[in-house]
């Protein structure tokens, strides 16, 4: 049984139908309200629609394609929108589409309070156009590889779900390396090419910008999407510190001897990891740090290990630090084969390294001959001096 509220707000319904096709008719106050038969005249073609990122809970705006009534395999109705945005899947920019789902509801609900509505009906609709257009901007900035630092949340989609962390570090932004080392992610997708080039994009089409761009988390050791960033360190090139001049080295073997592994040894506390750092930051590279820790200890996942890390290395030009590294350094025991084939496995990868990596121990007491082979720096640091300290 159809109630009067009900009934005054199919009315209010016909006449924000008409509004749709005709911008200067009136629109009553009853129209802040809708009931969900009529959320197919709420939506009129174009329009910017509010809502918010499902990984973040942030704010944006997309463009209405069309609308069509939805079910799920429970049988369960909703009113499902088809809208598109601007993106970058690391070759194109252009559009891609995404949709929202409002869910069957009984009586009437306030506009503002729908998963999605258009943005004309929020309280703050200026303030949100000057946050999203601010946000736009930074997403054209950050238009192919760039090295920043991230204080927000970021998330990664798994299982059809988003998964959120804090992350307060270095980060690579990098659509086109994403996709290549997460070809089955849901994002960024394929980007329908408009033509239109990221400068000369309009405050309408920033509006509507991706609110998230998707990279690497150095501390996380993680693929995500992370918000836009306002810090940005620098954008890497496609060149190489070995072949900015046009010359390259090789070892007799293609690939192999290209790396410069440097090994710094002695107690905790004397500068060893701060050495790799001032390092990174003198070249303006990013630092990639790892902890032996984290390695497998099964030879066949170790190695899939360090193939994935040597190759963001190798294409970031990142320098590698991997501390704690005593359990690869240590002379070989004949009587422990599990340490044995992890160490002949790290050996191998290592041959094949190319960039700058830095070894860090202060607990071995004799070096393997078959690591020493392959050190080009051999530092010992010893213990600092009160006088010393305070100078650093």
């Amino acid at each position: 049984m159809v109630n009067y509220a009900e009934l005054c707000l199919r009315g209010a319904g016909l006449l924000l139908f008409f509004r749709c096709r005709c911008p200067n008719f009136g629109l009553p106050a009853m129209s802040r309200q809708i009931i969900y038969d009529l959320l197919w005249a709420l939506f009129k073609p174009n329009a910017l629609v509010y809502t918010t990122y499902a990984g973040t809970g942030r704010p944006r705006c997309v463009k209405y394609n069309f609308g069509e009534q939805g079910q799920t395999k429970s049988s369960s109705k909703h009113w499902k929108i088809e809208c598109r945005y601007f993106d970058f899947d690391g070759t194109d920019f252009g559009e891609a589409s995404t949709e929202v789902k409002i869910h069957k509801f009984r009586g009437v609900r306030q506009i503002d309070n729908l998963p999605a509505f258009p943005l004309q009906y929020h309280a703050n609709a200026s303030e949100v156009e000057i946050d999203l257009l601010e946000c736009g901007k930074k997403f054209i900035h950050l238009i192919g590889t760039h090295h920043c630092h991230c204080n927000r949340q970021a998330f990664i989609i798994h299982k059809g779900k988003e998964v959120g962390f804090p992350v307060d570090s270095r980060i690579i932004v990098d659509a086109a390396f994403f996709r290549k080392m997460n070809p089955s992610y849901a994002r960024p997708k394929r980007a329908r090419s408009t033509g239109l080039e990221p400068a000369d994009v309009t405050e309408d089409d920033l509006l509507i910008c991706s609110p998230t761009v998707p990279g690497f988390s150095f501390s996380k050791k993680l693929w995500a999407e992370f918000l836009e960033q306002k810090e940005v360190i620098m954008a890497l090139t496609e060149a190489r510190t070995n072949s900015e001049n046009g010359f390259e080295f090789d070892d007799v073997i293609a690939g192999k001897g290209r790396g410069l592994i440097a090994l710094l040894h002695g107690l905790p506390g004397v500068g060893k990891t701060f050495t790799a750092e001032a390092v990174a930051e003198h070249l303006r590279r990013p630092l990639y740090s790892i902890s032996a820790s984290e390695f497998s200890a099964k030879a066949g996942l170790l190695e899939g290990q360090l193939s994935d890390i040597f190759r963001i290395a190798s294409h970031w030009n990142t320098i590698l630090l991997l501390d704690e590294a005593d359990v690869y350094l240590e002379r070989h025991s004949s009587y422990d084969l599990i340490r044995n084939g992890l160490v002949t496995v790290f050996l191998h990868k290592l041959e094949y390294l190319d960039g700058i990596m830095f070894l860090t121990t202060n607990r071995v007491s004799e070096f393997d001959e078959a690591i020493l082979s392959r050190i080009h720096l051999m530092l010992k640091y010893n213990e600092l001096s009160k006088n010393t300290r305070k100078q650093i």
